[in-house]
This record gives C-alpha cells, sequence and structure tokens, in this order.
C-alpha cells in the first residue's frame, strides 16, 4: 500500500492534470470555432465579391470601371489570405486537438472516479500512460492566446465550483 505522502501526491497530481485537460478541451472548442467562423466568412466574402458582382449590373460596372477593379482585386486577395491562413488543414488540426483533449479529461475522470489517490498500481501506470500520450499532443502551429486561455481556466474553475 503507498504511504500518505504518495497518495496525496497522487492525488494532487490527477487532479491538476484532469484541470488541465478540461481547460484544453474549453480553449481548444473555442479556438476551432473561431477559425470555422473565420473560413466560413471569408469564404463569403469571396462568393460575394467574385462570382455575385461579376453579374450584378454590366452598366454600372462599365461606368464605375474603378469599383470593378477594386472589387475584383479584394476577391483575389481574400482567396490568397483565406488559402494561406485559413485552410482546411488548420481547422482539421484545431479539432484533432479537441478530440485528443477531450480524451485525455475523459480518462482522467474515470481514473478519478476509480480512486483519486491511484492507489492500486494499475491505476498510476494508467495515468502515467495518459501523461506520456498528452506529451506527445502538438500544438506549435498556433499562437497562444492568452486571453482565451485565461478565460477557459476560468470556466473550468467555475465549472468545478472552485
Amino acid at each position: 500500500m503507498a504511504s500518505l505522502p504518495t497518495a496525496v501526491g497522487h492525488r494532487v497530481e490527477l487532479w491538476n492534470s484532469m484541470l488541465d485537460a478540461e481547460m484544453n478541451v474549453y480553449y481548444w472548442q473555442k479556438v476551432s470555432a473561431r477559425i470555422a467562423s473565420t473560413d466560413r466568412n471569408l469564404k463569403f466574402l469571396v462568393f460575394l465579391t467574385s462570382s455575385g458582382t461579376a453579374i450584378a449590373a454590366w452598366t454600372f460596372w462599365a461606368v464605375h470601371p474603378n469599383v470593378w477593379k477594386f472589387i475584383t482585386s479584394t476577391s483575389s486577395i481574400l482567396a490568397i489570405y483565406h488559402n494561406f491562413f485559413f485552410s482546411g488543414e488548420r481547422l482539421k488540426k484545431s479539432v484533432a486537438l479537441v478530440a485528443a483533449w477531450k480524451e485525455f479529461a475523459t480518462q482522467y475522470r474515470l481514473l478519478w472516479a476509480d480512486d483519486p489517490d491511484l492507489l492500486p498500481p494499475k491505476l498510476w501506470k494508467d495515468f502515467e500512460a495518459t501523461k506520456k500520450r498528452e506529451a506527445h499532443v502538438d500544438e506549435s502551429q498556433f499562437k497562444p492566446d492568452k486571453k482565451l486561455l485565461k478565460e477557459s481556466q476560468a470556466a473550468v474553475r467555475n465549472a468545478r465550483g472552485i
């Protein structure tokens, strides 16, 4: 049987890992929603400035050729900007991060429900295995949003009543 300090240490480590995973779920869900929204809005702007304006009123464009040039230039710039900064790959990666952190949070909650002190050696090994998998999560392609991190931490504290 584990000693009391080990049990307390295990409990604190599991609790902190669980809160961290829950915070990451909240954070990456918000990041994914933001990316999806920006992606949708940029696609709509490209659509609006490319297809709809070309047909809208030929006589208007004949009278105001500079407006037409501006709109077609804007459409091209938006299309390039969208493909460069908001590729589908970026959205896929953020959604994959949500899924990974949900898995970790669930695993920590299950361990907590079994024994928050992780006294059985099997539970401690399961915890360590989850921590090792967590260490391989790659978030490096995203710039951290400090404001959203604080919001995520506050949401978890509020949800947990701490």
